[in-house]
């Protein structure tokens, strides 16, 4: 008998920061810098969060990379080139004079449904926002 195959979809960095950021834009927070202090360790929180997400819900979507924090510099390769490649594709921009300000081009109705179309689940973003958030705050508290 045949093993039955399914298909899974394939989650990529590009993904989870299109995701993060058409969550935070429902939140009413369309822009981020990237030179805050906590900025990579809210990334890599959120990251982790999606981790678990996905593993409670197995056959849902594959995550095809990872999130690791140069331990010299805190930032990471892989989110930096993630973030390079949706402002490519114009959802999201680098604001001048240094581009180290993320801005969403995503209005609500557009992150929505962005929302809707990425792999995994919807709520999985909202979840990934909401990490992102409580780290920022705890760490501007601090």
């Amino acid at each position: 008998m045949a093993e039955e195959l399914t298909d899974v979809d394939e989650l990529t960095a590009d993904d989870f920061i299109l995701g993060l950021f058409a969550a935070l834009t429902r939140r009413n927070i369309p822009t981020v810098s990237m030179r805050e202090e906590h900025f990579y360790e809210a990334i890599e929180a959120s990251f982790r969060r999606l981790e678990e997400l996905q593993s409670s819900d197995p056959g849902i979507a594959e995550l095809t990379f990872r999130v690791k924090l140069d331990p010299l510099y805190g930032d990471s390769a892989v989110v930096r080139n993630a973030v390079n490649a949706v402002v490519q594709r114009t959802f999201l921009s680098l604001d001048n004079p240094e581009f180290v300000t993320i801005r969403s081009k995503l209005n609500d109705r557009q992150a929505e449904r962005t929302l809707e179309h990425l792999p995994g689940k919807p709520e999985w973003y909202v979840a990934l926002a909401d990490k992102f958030v409580e780290v920022r705050t705890a760490a501007k508290s601090a």
